[in-house]
């Protein structure tokens, strides 16, 4: 898909490399690799990715997890389509249940809390409230360039980082 970015074709790359690797230990090669392949190879591998984490031992949350089988889905339901399989085997394994975001939405009496208790260095105030009275996220909110902001119309400018 040309409209992906470099760096996310090369991470599915990556992760059908850690399938083909993890496909190995169960003694399918990779001359017979994707007619070999059934649901239960792929469950055994989402079930390995969780207990295990990546490749590079990294601990994997449910949702990369869920993204990683999302782009296989699509994968396998393509070489169905082109007519390579007859069965998806990655279309009946399910997605693991994710966490909802835990965080809580600061109260007025945290915020006067930090503000007031003079911690903050003047820098960190002023971030933490321009934070607080645009609703960006930090990773947005450092992306801000001069250009951005048009002080005589009150307007910035938060592009999607």
């Amino acid at each position: 898909d040309k409209r992906k970015s470099k760096r996310s074709r090369i991470m599915e790359r990556y992760w059908f490399y850690e399938l083909r690797e993890f496909l190995k230990t169960k003694g399918i090669t990779s001359d017979s690799l994707i007619i070999e392949i059934k649901n239960i190879h792929l469950v055994e591998f989402q079930t390995h990715l969780t207990e295990k984490g990546s490749n590079r031992g990294v601990k994997l949350s449910h949702s990369t997890i869920n993204r990683r089988f999302n782009t296989l889905k699509n994968f396998f339901n393509c070489l169905k389509e082109w007519g390579f399989i007859r069965v998806n085997p990655a279309e009946y394994v399910r997605q693991l249940p994710e966490k909802k975001n835990q965080r809580k939405p600061w109260n007025e009496e945290a915020v006067s809390k930090v503000l007031t208790t003079g911690t903050l260095p003047p820098l960190e105030r002023d971030v933490f409230i321009f934070l607080l009275e645009t609703g960006a996220r930090l990773g947005s909110a450092c992306a801000v360039l001069v250009k951005d902001v048009m002080l005589e119309s009150d307007v910035m400018l938060i592009r999607q980082s």
